[in-house]
């Protein structure tokens, strides 16, 4: 899978990540697989390795990195295609 990099600024940090991952069909089979940690290794690949930096960056709030990840999806302009 090619990388489409694209970056936000939330709650004061810049956070990149990969947009690629929002159409991939293996991204996307992780996130809803019912299982957490591929769920989570998903959210790390689509944050490109720097999900703990971003969590610990945001005071390591769960309801605040599912806030980021919204962010980041509504940036990416894929959910308005769905």
């Amino acid at each position: 899978m090619t990388q489409n990099v694209r970056s936000i600024e939330y709650k004061g940090i810049t956070v990149e990540y990969d947009a690629a991952c929002l159409k991939s069909w293996k991204w996307q089979k992780a996130v809803f697989s019912g299982d957490a940690t591929r769920a989570m290794g998903a959210i790390e690949r689509l944050l490109m390795g720097k999900d703990e930096e971003y969590a610990d960056a945001l005071g390591d709030e769960f309801d605040v990195m599912q806030e980021l990840v919204a962010a980041v999806i509504e940036d990416s302009g894929v959910a308005a295609k769905n």
